[in-house]
């Protein structure tokens, strides 16, 4: 599952690199992370790209599941929620569809306490924001499980390695993805 993140990063652009893989469980609740941070100071702003990217990547851990197991757990919860609510900020606060352009079909009310949001919108437009929002994840799904099932050698080898250490450092993990087959 880790690997899958990891790997889905390192293996697209617009992502953020590796840091660190752990599959130590923390009191949080997760059973392992996967540390991704930009090389340099970035403000908050990100590109569609890079948003994109960051859904694909949230999404390497179920593709990892159902690449080698043929199966998926509930260990991907948080993915699919962060990957979703990424999707729908695009599409309803960010202006990053092509079928909306540039408006707001969702505000945020009450950002200091909270952040509630609100649709400002018909049923019917409710229900495409929807549609686009599943569409942009299971296109990252996509890709995510294209990324690893052209890399399954590198992602088992990784994956053993993780299993055998537990943590690692993204140079570690950099190292044994960019080392040449014999």
């Amino acid at each position: 599952h880790e690997i899958g993140h990891a790997l889905v990063a390192a293996l697209q652009t617009d992502s953020a690199p590796v840091q660190k893989i752990t599959i130590v469980p923390h009191t949080e609740g997760s059973l392992g992370y996967t540390l991704l941070m930009p090389e340099e100071d970035k403000t908050n702003l990100r590109t569609r790209d890079e948003l994109m990217a960051k859904i694909a990547v949230s999404m390497g851990g179920r593709a990892a599941e159902e690449v080698v197991m043929n199966t998926m757990t509930n260990g991907a919860s948080q993915d699919i929620q962060e990957a979703t609510s990424i999707a729908r900020n695009m599409v309803a606060m960010y202006g990053m569809s092509d079928e909306f352009g540039m408006v707001a079909m969702e505000t945020v009310e009450n950002a200091y306490l909270g952040g509630d949001t609100s649709l400002s919108c018909s049923a019917e437009t409710q229900a495409r924001i929807d549609a686009l929002v599943v569409s942009i994840v299971k296109e990252q799904y996509q890709k995510a499980t294209q990324i690893l099932t052209e890399n399954r050698a590198k992602l088992d080898e990784l994956a053993k390695y993780l299993y055998e250490k537990e943590t690692i450092t993204g140079e570690e993990f950099m190292n044994i993805l960019n080392k040449k087959e014999a």
